[in-house]
């Protein structure tokens, strides 16, 4: 989210909106906004993540779980208690961990515990 420009609780809409205006983008462009000249220097694998992550993090939340697109208190992080994670790391801790149900019933609005104040 922070990447994107929305701030730490933008609804899934406009988490949706900024990545479809992202991926709308042609390379060269993607590279003179954010590749090493920029100042907000992403490596080109970063840049090529971030379309893909934009969608299947709405598909994930929004078909997956059903949080609807007007929701926004979910907390965007990369990380949590400082460890870097991402969403097929997140994806498998839901699935293994312990207080599985625990987990499923903060997806529409408690932050995770140890989350970061690192945002996509």
């Amino acid at each position: 989210a922070q990447f994107f420009g929305l701030g730490q609780h933008p609804t899934l809409h406009q988490f949706a909106s900024a990545g479809e205006e992202y991926c709308q983008r042609s390379w060269s462009e993607l590279l003179v906004a954010f590749g090493a000249r920029s100042g907000r220097a992403r490596t080109e694998g970063e840049l090529l993540r971030y379309c893909f992550s934009a969608a299947y993090i709405v598909a994930f939340l929004h078909h997956g779980w059903g949080v609807a697109l007007e929701h926004n208190q979910l907390l965007y992080s990369n990380s949590v208690g400082g460890v870097a994670i991402d969403w097929a790391l997140g994806a498998l801790l839901v699935e293994v961990a312990p207080s599985h149900s625990t987990l499923l019933t903060r997806r529409h609005g408690d932050s995770m515990p140890g989350a970061e104040d690192e945002y996509m």
